[in-house]
């Protein structure tokens, strides 16, 4: 038993990570997307084609943001259960 609580959060400690990196980079894109959108070199086809990228990219972010929410709260209720 105390295997499988080990093994549980060995996995969400290795998930919150990847989480954390996939939202980082995610992020980094964001602000380089953002960035070319405000060249002046860009035509305005490739503007609004690459703010609709930004703009699913900005959701999937927020979504895995979200994810990581819940997996850290259930991280402290998983703590707090434990320290009883």
């Amino acid at each position: 038993m105390l295997g499988e609580t080990l093994g549980e959060a060995l996995n969400e400690v290795t998930d919150r990570e990847k989480l954390q990196r996939e939202i980082r980079l995610l992020g980094q894109t964001i602000q380089a997307n953002a960035s070319a959108i405000a060249s002046k070199v860009m035509s305005d086809e490739d503007r609004q084609s690459l703010q609709r990228q930004m703009t699913v990219r900005m959701a999937h972010q927020n979504l895995l943001q979200h994810r990581l929410d819940r997996l850290s709260r259930g991280e402290e209720d998983r703590s707090r259960r434990n320290l009883r």
